[in-house]
């Protein structure tokens, strides 16, 4: 460190003890200033009006925020409502589709029975009747052949078996 002389440590002083004054001196001034102290509570009560401002604002939002969920739940009550209707709906469609194919099969059911009317029995019969008259000495062989090789089929799978 550097020594100082003795002239050098006084004019030190004075500028140290100058600068106190000058320090000093301006605390004074604003401290005597009443304005600033209207200055400081103007911005006190500025920033008070300003938080009482943004509360009231803040209870506003809330209102809304409040009245907004009453809605939705009402718009939620009328989906509901409205999904339990259209499920309904649904049920009524489907009923009607299934008398619909019902009416159908009936309608076809009620033509098969009029064509069954139709045909006549009694000729039919007749027709058979004839036929087996006819055809009686040709049925016979047939089944005098039929029973022949059955029992031909059976010898047969007799001897081969032994």
């Amino acid at each position: 460190m550097r020594r100082m002389t003795l002239g050098s440590k006084l004019v030190f002083i004075d500028l140290v003890s100058e600068r106190l004054r000058v320090n000093t001196s301006s605390v004074k001034r604003e401290l005597a200033c009443p304005g600033k102290e209207l200055t400081k509570r103007y911005l006190a009560e500025g920033n008070d009006r300003k938080i009482r401002e943004n509360e009231a604002a803040a209870e506003d939002i809330r209102s809304q925020i409040s009245s907004a969920n009453d809605a939705r739940a009402t718009v939620d009550a009328v989906i509901a409502t409205i999904q339990d209707e259209l499920g309904r709906s649904e049920s009524y469609r489907s009923n009607i589709n299934f008398n619909i194919l019902d009416r159908g099969e009936i309608k076809q059911i009620k033509e098969l029975q009029d064509k069954i009317a139709e045909i006549d029995l009694d000729s039919m019969a007749k027709a058979r009747k004839e036929f087996n008259i006819k055809y009686k000495d040709k049925m016979e062989e047939e089944k005098k052949v039929a029973d022949e090789v059955s029992l031909s089929l059976i010898i047969k799978g007799v001897w081969l078996i032994r």
